[in-house]
Formats: structure tokens, sequence, C-alpha cells
């Protein structure tokens, strides 16, 4: 019984990974902003999202004025890359 529950949490914590994936997506796109989204690794646990807009300054602000990277962790995402797709990256592991 134990193997099935952790098995249908793990199952459920991919769904929703995958829906704020989408969600994040859909936000961009409806501002008229190009963005590509990635989610990848066994367990789609590695965020990655390219779009000019996510230049240092305001990731950094991003990441400094809003509660975006704590939905992030509680997703149980474990890594986060965010970057603008001409060469700046910015990266972040959370810690379990």
């Amino acid at each position: 019984m134990e193997a099935v529950s952790a098995s249908l949490v793990e199952r459920l914590m991919v769904r929703q990974r995958e829906m704020l994936a989408d969600e994040i997506e859909f936000l961009y796109l409806a501002r008229g902003l190009d963005i590509r989204i990635a989610l990848t690794g066994p367990d789609k646990s590695h965020l990655t999202i390219e779009s000019a807009p996510l230049c240092e300054v305001f990731i950094a602000r991003m990441v400094r004025d809003t509660e975006f990277i704590m939905l992030l962790e509680r997703a149980d995402f474990k890594k986060v890359t965010l970057g603008d797709g001409e060469g700046f990256v910015w990266n972040h592991s959370f810690e379990n």
C-alpha cells in the first residue's frame, strides 16, 4: 500500500509541475511575450524558461520581490534555469 501511495503522489506531483509550466507559458503568451519552457528529468523536476524579458535585472527582481521561487519549490521542482535566450542564464537548485 505504501509503494502504491508513493507512486500516486509522484504522478500527481509530475502533473502539478506540468500544469504550472503550462500556466506560466499561457501568462507569457497572453502578454504577447515569446517564451520557451521545458520540463526535463525523469520526474520533470527541472524547469527551464527562456524569454527575452528574463534578463539579469528582471530575474533578480523576480527572485527577490515575488514568491515565484517558493511556488516552484512547493511544486517540488529540484532545479530551475531561467535565461534570456541570448546567453544569460540563472540557475537555482532546491535543497531537499
